[in-house]
């Protein structure tokens, strides 16, 4: 009996404990960029998958993420550092709507800069000091990042049509 209560003692403050740890690491916007950010740096991108808009889920698998981020990391040499996430602005949802059809309206929207140094190997090893604008959706205390899937689309239609030509 007394294992049940301690056992169901464990699971309560666990239930209400979680949601309290997880608003308190992502306190703000920019906290949560960073945290983004220092995943994709250190190529863990199933969890920055894991953050995406729930509407960019249904569009793209992580698999295809994934394997299209590792495919990058590797054929580039890819290695971002110097990560610098500026003060977050909030944003209309009109627009997100222009930079990402996918997008539905429910939350609330911000954008923010992002510079990094990022070194590459293309044509020889080289290193660029770059930005980026990056769009969020706030619900309720969860974060979400949009992305430009386009990308990771138009390079499997390219990798399909070579694989024809062959």
């Amino acid at each position: 009996m007394l294992n049940k209560k301690i056992i169901f003692l464990t699971i309560l403050l666990i239930l209400i404990l979680a949601p309290l740890l997880q608003a308190e690491e992502f306190k703000n916007s920019e906290v949560f960029t960073e945290y983004i950010y220092s995943n994709y740096a250190e190529e863990n991108f199933a969890e920055v998958y894991e953050n995406f808009a729930a509407e960019l889920k249904r569009i793209l698998a992580e698999e295809k993420y994934v394997g299209f981020q590792e495919q990058n990391f590797e054929k580039y040499n890819l290695e971002y550092t110097e990560i610098k996430v500026g003060e977050a602005q909030p944003i209309d949802f009109s627009e997100i709507k222009k930079e990402f059809e996918y997008a539905m309206d429910f939350g609330s929207y911000y954008q923010l800069q992002v510079s990094y140094l990022i070194k590459f190997n293309r044509f020889g090893s080289r290193e660029e000091r770059s930005e980026k604008t990056v769009y969020l959706r706030k619900i309720n205390d969860d974060f979400q990042i949009f992305w430009d899937y386009h990308s990771a689309i138009d390079d499997e239609k390219a990798a399909e049509a070579d694989d024809k030509d062959e």
